[in-house]
This record gives C-alpha cells, structure tokens and sequence, in this order.
C-alpha cells in the first residue's frame, strides 16, 4: 500500500540531496577521470557528464511514472508489458546490473 499524502515526507530539497549524493559518488569521480585519460579537456569531461546524467535522469523519471500514476510496483508492469516468460530478462538484466 502506498503512503497517504499526509504521511509522505519527500519534498524538493529531499530529492536534490538524493540526485547530488547519488552523482557524488566513486563511480561518477571514476567516469570523469576516465574521460579526462582520454584525453578530453576538463569542461568536455563535465559536459558528457552532465548530458549523461541528463539521460540517465529522464530515463530514470520515464520508468518512474508508471509506478508514480497506477500506483503499481516493478514485477507488475515487468510483466504486464513482457509476459509472464519473458519478464525473466529485464528481472535478470537488473539483478546483473546491480
């Protein structure tokens, strides 16, 4: 059951401080040290950075909204849009990734 809005205590700053400690971590220090070893100036290295972030982001927020609207979790919409055999692939695709 989700929590009532009474109950839900997230606001703006929540999610800032969310997004900011989540990008400041040892895997965002290592992709941007990455693109400077290869040999892209510092405000290139920023720039894929940030549109990576970007796209990561929309990605993130377009997954986000069937959960946000229908009010349903991850293995419901896994299988109402893959089936119920092949909602095997996405479920083993984010346990790898993970």
């Amino acid at each position: 059951m989700p929590l009532p809005p009474q109950r839900r205590s997230w606001g703006f700053w929540s999610y800032t401080a969310f997004w900011v400690t989540s990008g400041v971590s040892v895997s965002g220090w290592a992709g941007g040290a990455s693109f400077l070893g290869l040999g892209l100036t510092i405000s290139q290295t920023m720039i894929v950075c940030i549109v990576g972030n970007i796209i990561v982001s929309c990605m993130v927020i377009l997954t986000g909204q069937i959960g946000a609207y229908w009010h349903v979790g991850f293995p419901m919409w896994n299988r109402m849009v893959w089936g119920l055999r092949l909602a095997y692939f996405p479920l083993l695709n984010r346990i790898i990734v993970s």
